[in-house]
């Protein structure tokens, strides 16, 4: 059976959470997207990435760059595929410090861009954190 699990931060529910379920037949990433962006124009919190440039002209850097991901803290569960049998990566993780010096080093290792391509470059750190240990109050 399928159920939402809501991700605590600091071992705590400490805002209020919503979810909105909406099922397309045959969709994908597209559709997700455009469904989303059609979400927030009825809204009125739709805002174009030209009014983002225009908000912040160092935006214009970021199109055409790469966005890497690093995972500071994983929990792995012993049914993933990813999970070692001995349990030795049940939980990894790296300090803030080691994943700026891994990011550093990625950067510097990238090879020059081809004529056109955006010599900017973001990082997206993903923080994973812990389940929670009791279950919190006003869920099922």
């Amino acid at each position: 059976m399928s159920s939402v699990h809501w991700a605590s931060s600091l071992g705590k529910l400490s805002y209020e959470r919503r979810i909105r379920f909406v099922f397309h037949h045959g969709g994908d990433y597209n559709t997700v997207a455009k469904d989303y962006r059609k979400y927030l124009s009825d809204r009125g919190e739709l805002k174009t990435l030209r009014e983002k440039i225009d908000e912040n002209k160092n935006i214009e850097n970021l199109i055409g760059c790469p966005v890497l991901h690093h995972k500071i803290y994983s929990n792995i569960q012993p049914k993933s595929q990813f999970y070692d049998k001995d349990g030795q990566n049940s939980a990894l993780y790296a300090s803030f410090y080691k994943r700026a010096e891994q990011m550093r080093d990625s950067k510097s290792s990238i090879s020059t861009p081809m004529a056109g391509e955006s010599t900017a470059m973001t990082t997206t750190i993903r923080i994973y954190s812990r389940p929670a240990r009791r279950q919190a109050a006003g869920t099922a």
